[in-house]
């Protein structure tokens, strides 16, 4: 029963995730249409790994914000 509702509350977490803003999404196409190399690799890695670009995009934005000179916190790689 525990596992039941965990896996409920799991599921039902995944299907309420917020969804970007249109102005978000616009901000991506910008961002690569304005880096040309980044557009073409992203692409390269979703055809041969099959990530998605927008998956791509939010690991990245999660990891740096898009600052390219971004540290880990000290102690961490």
């Amino acid at each position: 029963m525990f596992l039941s509702v965990v896996a409920a509350l799991g599921v039902s977490a995944c299907a309420s995730a917020p969804q970007p803003s249109n102005a978000e999404i616009a901000d991506a196409c910008l961002l690569l249409k304005e880096n040309k190399p980044w557009h073409d690799v992203m692409r390269e890695t979703a055809r041969r790994w099959g990530a998605p670009m927008g998956f791509q995009l939010a690991v990245i934005k999660q990891e740096s914000s898009f600052d390219s000179r971004a540290l880990a916190p000290r102690g961490e790689r």
